[in-house]
């Protein structure tokens, strides 16, 4: 009791200031501030080597079991893992010179710039498990300083959540702002309540409240240079670059609305239908819409041979062989890519382009050519199939479903509801019958919702318009005849009433307008 009454002696050392020399017999108080400073430490400590062996290992496994089991496509993706691992260095190093310097320099550490680059150019998901594994770095780097590890996680996962999908250069501005917030009410937090700095070796001082603050505006300007500049290096779709994607002065959407008027409409109703699937069962809807704009950019170079585009009368195909008529069909796909080249359009982008019909056989030509050709003669399938892949993401199989609904309910144009669902699930049915939903990851759950949603968008889409009757055109009276023999004309009779049709029809608000 009497050792814990005697008040704790803190020594504060000056940015310079000299704690032993060289030769000095070294006192409990000299080494009791080397160990607080870090710089007491042997020239190889084995078994501080041992364990930072160990706890890498332990954290490198279950991150890399994390990410398999939350998000599996990134360690399928060269790109994303190539971007991953230089941020994952780039941030250990600068751990390692930034948290073992004591003062205000470690409160300067960016964790929660990482933690937005990857939520941006990865996902949200992957971002949280490497703060959970950096987190235990900084305790490790800290002497287990519950203050800095709480410090520089909470800061990371504001950073993060606030950030989001950053379709806009002025979230990094919000991200930043929140950052900062964050890192100062949890340092307060911790320095009234949970800990007494006085047994860390820090004291009041300008500089630390300083970088605390900053913090939050150098993750956010660090963030937002690694945006582009990993974004660049590896080939990433980032949020903002699909946010460009979508505008319509883009070269490729005016050709489309120019030279294939009818395809630019179906491709509108598409990305409704990819956008709203994509959002009702929880996958990136900004990347299904805009892959669903790009899509059919191919069918540009030779527009007037889709049914879209052709005028009712006239078409191309009647004077061509059934083989000849799916060979121009397909190589939309090809000549879509082939553009998208051109343009410099984003990988995830192409891969709407090659995937949305995946290797389907083209059914209408291929029996048409079954039916003209010569007895004994063979047809190669395959002269009537698309080159695929069959879609590989849960975003370019809604397009795969929202192309193939659109285009049938365009032509068969159901009536009613009932009508229209039975061929919606019709359709689903026959994509999964046919294995082009093998190689992506949508339930029977996401299906099921995306169903419901095709049902809804397309009942307000291609419902029945109400016709309205020509109105009805009062009969003009006749004149009366003129008076005779000096007798004053009598008043022509009022006409019975002309009972006029009714020109509207009663409302139905079942039907949307």
């Amino acid at each position: 009791a009497a050792r814990n009454a005697v008040p704790a002696q803190l020594h504060s050392f000056a940015r310079g200031e000299t704690i032993i020399r060289a030769g000095d017999v070294a006192t409990a108080e000299d080494v009791e501030a080397l160990t607080q400073l870090g710089l007491l430490q042997s020239e190889w400590d084995w078994w501080h080597v041992l364990r930072a062996s160990v706890m890498s290992v332990l954290v490198l496994t279950t991150a890399i079991g994390a990410i398999y089991r939350l998000r599996p496509a990134t360690l399928l993706n060269y790109q994303e893992l190539a971007a991953l691992a230089a941020i994952v260095v780039i941030w250990l190093l600068a751990a390692k010179f930034m948290i073992i310097i004591h003062d205000w320099v470690p409160y300067l550490y960016p964790l929660a710039a990482m933690s937005m680059l990857v939520t941006v150019l990865i996902d949200l998901r992957i971002a949280v498990v490497l703060i959970i594994a950096f987190s235990l770095t900084v305790n490790f780097l800290s002497n287990n300083n519950i203050l800095m590890v709480s410090y520089a996680t909470l800061g990371a996962l504001s950073g993060a959540l606030i950030l989001g999908r950053a379709e806009r250069l002025s979230s990094f501005l919000w991200a930043g702002l929140g950052v900062a917030l964050t890192n100062f009410l949890t340092y307060v937090a911790f320095r009234n309540t949970v800990i007494d700095l006085s047994t860390t070796g820090l004291s009041y001082n300008s500089p630390l409240y300083f970088s605390i603050i900053l913090n939050g505006g150098l993750s956010a300007s660090v963030a937002l240079i690694g945006y582009f500049v990993l974004g660049n290096l590896f080939n990433l779709t980032t949020s903002l670059q699909l946010s460009e994607l979508s505008r319509p002065a883009h070269p490729l959407l005016r050709q489309l609305l120019l030279k294939a008027p009818g395809t630019y409409h179906h491709t509108i109703i598409v990305s409704n239908l990819a956008e709203r699937a994509a959002a009702a069962i929880g996958v990136d809807a900004l990347l299904a819409r805009v892959g669903a704009y790009y899509h059919d950019i191919g069918k540009t170079v030779r527009p007037y041979f889709f049914t879209e585009n052709i005028m009712e009368g006239t078409s191309p195909h009647d004077k061509l062989d059934p083989k000849t008529s799916a060979q121009i069909i397909i190589s939309h796909v090809t000549d879509g890519l082939d553009l998208a080249q051109k343009y410099r359009l984003p990988p995830r982008i192409r891969d709407f382009i090659r995937e949305h019909h995946g290797h389907s056989l083209m059914q209408y030509f291929y029996q048409q050519a079954q039916r003209d050709a010569e007895e004994g003669e063979e047809l190669d399938p395959e002269d009537f199939r698309y080159p695929g892949p069959y879609p590989r993401s849960k975003e370019t199989a809604l397009l795969l479903l929202a192309d193939t609904c659109e285009a049938a309910v365009r032509s068969v144009r159901p009536s009613t509801r009932e009508e229209l669902e039975a061929l919606v699930n019709k359709l689903i049915d026959g994509r999964v019958a046919e294995g082009a939903l093998n190689n992506c990851d949508l339930t029977f759950k996401d299906l099921q919702t995306v169903r419901q949603v095709f049902v809804q968008v397309l009942q307000g889409v291609h419902h029945p318009r109400i016709s309205y009757p020509e109105p009805v055109q009062r009969a003009e009276p006749k004149a009366a005849p003129p008076a005779t023999n000096g007798h004053k004309a009598h008043a022509p009779e009022k006409p019975a009433p002309v009972e006029q049709e009714v020109a509207g029809v009663e409302e139905d608000v079942s039907v949307s307008g």
